[in-house]
């Protein structure tokens, strides 16, 4: 068992039935768990879901880029694609915070 502060955790990615966290040193922990269940338990931890694939902390967004569909630069240099549908949501979250 490994225990991960909050801060460490850059993005969690679906990786089928398990998640992947990608942390702030850009090592990254396979977990045998649906991205779903880190999905209720991180949201209400400033973590937001803005893909399919994707689950992220929006304390390290560095970057929106609004080009090729949109995507986020993250605090480790990541890259993560931005749902259509999610957009919205993200930036109002963003203004929140």
């Amino acid at each position: 068992m490994e225990f991960i502060a909050l801060d460490d955790i850059v993005a969690c990615k679906a990786d089928g039935s398990y998640t992947c966290f990608m942390l702030q040193d850009q090592s990254m922990l396979l977990v045998s768990k649906h991205l779903k269940e880190y999905e209720m338990l991180l949201s209400e931890h400033n973590f937001m879901r803005v893909h399919n694939s994707f689950l992220i902390n929006l304390k390290k967004v560095k970057k929106y880029v609004k080009s090729d569909g949109g995507h986020l630069i993250m605090s480790s240099d990541m890259q993560v694609n931005i749902s259509p549908r999610k957009r919205d949501d993200l930036i109002e979250a963003m203004k929140r915070l």
